[in-house]
């Protein structure tokens, strides 16, 4: 499955440091190893996660990477039929 920042930005409507943050978490990375990768603060980190889990309607990030599984689930199975 592709889970890239420009598609999880396309279907669930972050930033574009959201959608990095929501693919990499997705993806299974850890929130320590997200900061370090994108150079930002654990305290920055967890601000976009707080919005990420507000928009999206989710309280964890396991219900957010199963949001996101479905949601690229959908748009690799329209891209092939």
């Amino acid at each position: 499955l592709d889970v890239s920042e420009t598609l999880v930005e396309k279907r669930c409507g972050l930033t574009i440091p959201e959608a990095r943050v929501a693919a990499a978490v997705a993806r299974g990375q850890r929130t320590e190893q997200i900061a370090l990768d994108m150079g930002i603060s654990s305290t920055t980190l967890a601000f976009h996660m707080r919005n990420i889990f507000r928009k999206e309607g989710v309280g964890r990030q396991q219900d957010l990477m199963a949001l996101i599984f479905r949601s690229t689930l959908l748009v690799s199975q329209q891209d092939q039929g």
